[in-house]
């Protein structure tokens, strides 16, 4: 980032109301003093919080998350988490694997289980081990987070069955 940058990015600062903004701006200069690349992650990250803050839901990220509907137990909490992913961490991918597992957990509140591969084989089985529904619960916890520890939920339930 160029010293110009740095001073149009200050001035930006003046335009800041969002609550905590001035902690925010003395991290973004210490992040610029020292050189490091957090800087610009950083003021990213501001821009992105007083659009928020503002009601500007205008992102193509937050724009298609907005126009689906959700409705199973805690969609709200995850929202507000998604979009807080969506300010901190919009370097990653992290926001896109996060509405993924909204829309799977809508998917399973729907019953619309059968769309997925992993599900219909779950599904098919007969369990009848000592606490083979906690485990299920874990599976599905497994799925919706888009967690390869999914597949080897099901393999531990399969092995425990046969063990039964």
């Amino acid at each position: 980032m160029t010293w110009s940058n740095l001073i149009s990015s200050l001035k930006m600062s003046n335009n800041l109301t969002y609550p905590g903004w001035e902690a925010d701006r003395d991290e973004y200069r210490r992040f610029y003093v020292e050189g490091s690349n957090l800087a610009e992650i950083k003021l990213e990250s501001m821009k992105r919080r007083q659009r928020q803050y503002d009601g500007d839901r205008s992102h193509p990220e937050i724009f298609q998350m907005d126009l689906i509907q959700f409705s199973y137990s805690g969609w709200e909490t995850d929202k507000l988490k998604a979009e807080e992913i969506h300010i901190q961490r919009h370097f990653t991918n992290d926001f896109s694997a996060f509405v993924i597992g909204m829309k799977r957990k809508q998917d399973l509140f729907e019953g619309k289980r059968s769309k997925y591969s992993i599900l219909r084989d779950v599904d098919s089985m007969i369990f009848s081990y000592n606490d083979w529904e906690r485990d299920k619960g874990t599976f599905e916890k497994y799925f919706t987070e888009g967690s390869k520890l999914a597949k080897i939920s099901l393999e531990t339930m399969k092995r425990k069955q046969r063990l039964h």
